[in-house]
């Protein structure tokens, strides 16, 4: 009799331990059982198994009852040893349940987890195909053309006439046969690879020729560090290695795929936009090694990749692999380190703009560092020009939104037959609305924050938790103004542009559009393929892309992020700018246009000139003058409950208790603060957030707290290590 150590599907800290279930059959570790857990049926996942010669002795050796596993699911392991090895660590890395970081591992059909039964499993596909030996005989002249068909191969059967095989069947001429149906296909596009100029070549050599385990490509926008990452590539497979290219936003993948698929036949794609088919597909055939270079958005960090020589992590700067909205709270980028940490292999992390984080290791030599200060074919950065919003001479009554520079330049620009870049950083059409007599702005009912109006769908949005209702015309507090429609968002921007410039033709590129499916490729396909003028959209239009027809960029409004309640809110607004402004004049001297209410904007001004260096020295200040990141490391513990005033007191005894059991003169905690989004879910939010140098001072403590608030039903702790935002 085997004892089976089996983790169950609820992702909760109390049930966070294995629990023993037994059964006679032998059966493969990390595979999915059915099990029976408190009088209900459910999937338990094995991480460990012993055999066992007398039941009830080890029943009370370990003080357990006798139960037994119901059946198998897999038939082979669904991840390696060495990926629950990460899993573990992952696990103790941030704070959450074992099983919580095995879900963010597998596709939606392998998920251990009751519902996933139900999801896409193997597509099959039935084929028609002649039986060896089968003669001619008998045949009319139709059936005989058919057979001859089947003869030379297997033809599907639904693009055969169906009585003619149903006769051939009879006859015993041809039989059926079930063929495993693939749903990922890409498309090949053409690309030629360029030769690496004097910049690429030293640091591509640089990269391969040195033994360091991470390396920061800093390149201005426009440098080529798409064609570094194909070269390296081709060297990694030259080598027998695989490889793995992680992309920010799943509208920058089909650019990198279709790159990469031109140059290299095993390419496979992983993000959210597949469908559960082609996920399962595609992950199946990963582990088969199928595929050589596997490129995604963050989960693809799991992709079941056994002899990685190289991971190319994309726009590194980007706070998008940071999981935020779902234990666990993971960062891709740490993930790769461990990944490699023990192995051969290295990590690139590239971007225009990287992190104060990695910028200030790359100074330490911690990390590599590689800098591309041209861009390719020696094109100048484009011009960039601030328009003050505040000036009135620079708006009129035509619109509010588009300034009368902007406008000037949108004209030339389509006067040369060239395309314009709009970025919004916000969707929707009206950022609230509100009423016209008590001034009430009509708020989620579960979040207390501004619903936005979205025009197409008629319809108020939370942007945070999904609440959508239909727009109403009257005040639900006062009954008696009228509601109007303040802010703006790429809806509104697309009707001014097509109001301003009725002949352009128009693009939205926002979250609302990637909704369906294909969305985003096929806008920018079309962009790409000068179907359209001007793109407007948000974060989506601004990293990574290539239009050689863009030569002109406009920053809408380049205000809403610094207004963030994050002590990134300047790092990231740096980054969003100076990524916008590098889309424009990629194969001749474009321009960018920046509109502000902050003129005088320190952030903004090192945007427009590109000045990444002084950026650096300046907000470096900042963050050591509050001992934030990267001077200190962080830790949030966010405390939800319906009551505000428990989420409040509790809040407060933990940060009384931290004070007891932390040194302070390394570690310091902040809080407890109310978040920008103080309801969220009907349920009230404070945190605390601790900033320590070494995790040993705070690690024991944080670890009993989440043991102890697991037992809690009122209130709830979200831990969240490496934070990104404070809101």
């Amino acid at each position: 009799m085997k004892a089976y150590s089996v983790i169950i599907e609820h992702i909760v800290s109390s049930l966070n331990r294995p629990f023993f279930y037994f059964h006679e059959d032998d059966f493969p570790l990390y595979s999915r059982v059915n099990i029976t857990f408190n009088n209900q049926d459910i999937v338990g996942f094995i991480i460990d198994k012993e055999e066992v010669d007398d039941i009830e002795s080890f029943q009370n050796q370990k003080g357990i009852k006798i139960s037994y596993i119901n059946s198998l699911i897999d038939q082979e392991p669904l991840i390696s040893e060495e990926k629950f090895c990460l899993a573990k660590r992952i696990a103790s890395y941030y704070f959450v349940p074992l099983i919580a970081v095995i879900f963010s591992m597998l596709p939606p059909s392998l998920k251990p987890s009751k519902t996933a039964l139900s999801k896409a499993k193997i597509s099959y596909e039935t084929y028609v195909e002649a039986l060896p030996g089968a003669t001619y005989d008998d045949l009319t002249t139709r059936q005989a053309e058919v057979f001859y068909k089947l003869s030379q191969g297997p033809v599907l059967k639904k693009d055969l006439t169906r009585s003619i095989v149903t006769k051939l069947l009879a006859l015993n001429k041809v039989r059926l046969v079930n063929k495993e149906k693939n749903r990922f296909h890409l498309e090949k596009e053409e690309y030629v690879l360029h030769k690496l100029n004097e910049e690429q070549q030293k640091a591509y050599d640089e990269f391969i020729s040195t033994s360091d385990k991470v390396y920061l490509l800093q390149g201005v926008t426009g440098s080529g560090k798409t064609e570094i990452y194909l070269y390296l590539s081709q060297y990694y497979l030259s080598k027998g290695k695989q490889v793995l290219v992680l992309v920010p936003e799943i509208a920058l993948s089909y650019q990198m795929v279709a790159r990469f698929h031109s140059v290299f036949n095993k390419v496979g794609v992983l993000h959210s936009s597949l469908s559960d088919g082609e996920r399962y597909d595609v992950y199946r055939d990963i582990k088969k090694g199928k595929y050589d270079i596997v490129i995604g958005t963050r989960s693809a960090i799991f992709a079941p990749l056994d002899n990685l020589g190289l991971i190319i992590i994309d726009e590194e700067h980007s706070q998008t692999y940071k999981q935020e909205d779902s234990l666990p709270y993971y960062d891709s980028r740490k993930v790769a380190q461990m990944i490699l940490e023990n192995k051969e292999g290295k990590i690139l992390l590239s971007s225009a703009t990287p992190s104060l984080d990695s910028r200030a290791r790359a100074l330490k030599n911690i990390y590599h560092h590689l800098i591309l200060k041209k861009r390719v074919k020696d094109i100048i950065l484009p011009k960039v020009e601030i328009v003050d919003l505040l000036d009135y001479h620079n708006i009129n009554k035509e619109s509010i939104i588009i300034s009368l520079p902007l406008r000037k330049e949108i004209e030339a620009t389509l006067n040369n037959n060239e395309q314009v870049i709009l970025l919004v950083n916000r969707r929707g059409f009206a950022s609230s609305v509100s009423c016209s007599k008590c001034g009430e702005i009509i708020k989620c009912p579960d979040c207390q924050i501004a619903l936005t109006y979205h025009q197409e769908t008629n319809s108020l949005m939370c942007h945070h938790c999904g609440y959508v209702q239909e727009m109403i015309s009257v005040c639900p507090v006062c009954h008696r103004g009228k509601l109007y429609k303040r802010g703006f968002g790429t809806e509104r921007v697309q009707n001014e542009i097509k109001k301003l410039f009725p002949s352009s033709k128009i693009l939205r590129l926002d979250s609302d559009v990637s909704k369906s499916k294909g969305g985003i490729e096929s806008t920018l396909n079309k962009f790409k393929n000068h179907e359209a003028d001007i793109l407007i959209g948000t974060q989506l239009v601004s990293k990574g892309h290539d239009f050689p027809l863009v030569s002109l960029v406009g920053v809408v409004l380049a205000d809403i992020s610094l207004s963030l309640p994050s002590f990134k809110a300047n790092e990231m607004t740096f980054s969003l700018l100076t990524q916008t402004i590098g889309r424009a004049g990629r194969d001749k001297e474009g321009k960018a246009i920046i509109q502000t209410y902050l003129k005088d904007n320190k952030i903004i001004h090192f945007a427009k000139d590109q000045d990444y260096e002084s950026f650096f020295i300046y907000e470096m200040k900042q963050r050591h003058l509050l001992n934030n990141p990267p001077y200190s490391n962080l830790i949030s513990l966010l405390f939800s409950s319906s009551s505000e005033e428990k989420a409040e007191e509790t809040a407060n005894r933990v940060k009384n208790d931290l004070l007891t059991k932390v040194p302070l003169d390394r570690v310091t905690i902040l809080g407890p603060s109310k978040l920008f989004i103080n309801k969220f879910l009907n349920n009230y939010r404070r945190r605390l957030l601790i900033q320590y140098k070494d995790r040993k001072d705070i690690e024991p403590y944080i670890e009993s707290l989440v043991r102890s608030f697991s037992l809690i039903r009122d209130i709830k702790l979200i831990v969240d290590v490496d934070p990104t935002s404070d809101y």
